[in-house]
């Protein structure tokens, strides 16, 4: 590259009006130079005020701001049709409730310019007020390649076939499963610390956070599909604890339906003193009010049954793309 490339920012959002705008407005104070980039923002079917967030934002930008608009589909097919429509040679990828340096722009370019290299995976990294609850979403060290902060070459994403829209609902994986692809195609791709994005916790309610839960489907269609760089990456959970929490679990129900009251109760206190060591170490350092200490418990006592739930759904959900049934049905 001896020119600087045009490049399109794609922005999939869904109902944060508000964090759509202190992005869009870290975007204005780029000094990459603003006949040089645009930025597309697709909505995953809002029903908040982002289309006149974006209207009134594009009235003001130095660049050119484009609006898309989709039925609920997820992130991925949200990035995909931005591909679709993006005219630049470069496309950046950044997620609505992140915020961005000046430099963001700038920084990566300078990557692809001198490296050749075909993506650049920007360092992202968490701010405002943590709990043991929280949201996070970060990436200090490079090999996560999350879509918040990431750069790929217009013409490595084509190849590959753009974002696998099966990581949804919710969004999981999608972005890893694509950074992937692109390596598996030859492709080649540079951890930058130096092009920064800011994500903030999004502290949630303990019981609320049991929801999250469902994320842990796609790890088996991401191992189906990759299973030599997942067991590389070591993203096989470490589950015994959780088994031997619910094996506790179903044998206190059981005794109880049995009228086995001896046994109940041995298994019962041995369930409920994990469940106050596991409560404790959740909140150590966090003050918490006496309703949230008693949340705190209950989602102990029931993460391990919610995980495991969702562990054996996404097996048996994408059992059928098992490199081993594949390959039978070829």
């Amino acid at each position: 590259m001896k020119e600087l490339p045009f490049v399109s920012v794609i922005v999939p959002t869904y109902n944060r009006a508000s964090l759509l705008k202190r992005l869009l407005e870290s975007l204005r104070e780029q000094t990459y130079p603003a006949d040089k980039f645009e930025v597309l923002v697709v909505d995953d079917g809002s029903t908040d005020e982002t289309p006149q967030v974006v209207e009134e934002f594009a009235r003001s930008a130095p660049f050119a701001v484009r609006y898309f608009r989709q039925p609920r589909k997820g992130p991925a097919a949200a990035r995909n049709l931005g591909i679709q429509y993006s005219k630049g040679e470069i496309i950046a990828f950044a997620d609505h409730d992140v915020t961005v340096i000046k430099e963001w722009i700038a920084r990566a370019i300078r990557y692809f310019k001198e490296l050749k290299v075909d993506g650049v995976e920007g360092r992202t990294e968490p701010h405002g007020e943590d709990t043991p609850f929280s949201h996070r979403n970060y990436n200090l060290n490079g090999g996560l390649y999350l879509t918040c902060n990431m750069f790929y070459t217009k013409t490595i994403l084509q190849k590959v076939g753009g974002f696998d829209e099966r990581f949804f609902p919710p969004p999981y994986r999608e972005d890893t499963d694509l950074a992937w692809r692109v390596l598996d195609a030859g492709g080649r791709i540079v951890f930058a610390p130096d092009v920064v994005a800011f994500h903030p916790y999004f502290p949630k309610r303990p019981l609320e956070a049991l929801k999250s839960y469902a994320v842990f489907q796609y790890d088996y269609l991401l191992y189906f599909k990759h299973p030599k760089r997942f067991r590389d990456a070591g993203w096989f959970p470490k589950l015994h604890h959780h088994l031997f929490h619910c094996t506790l679990g179903v044998i206190t129900l059981a005794a109880l339906t049995a009228k086995s009251y001896p046994i109940a109760a041995i298994s019962g206190v041995l369930l409920l003193i994990r469940t106050f060591r596991s409560t404790k170490r959740t909140l150590k350092g966090y003050r918490a009010d006496a309703f949230y200490i008693a949340e705190a418990f209950l989602y102990c006592l029931l993460a391990p049954f919610v995980h495991l739930w969702w562990r054996f759904y996404g097996y048996l959900r994408f059992l059928p793309y098992h490199p081993a049934l594949r390959r039978r049905s070829q």
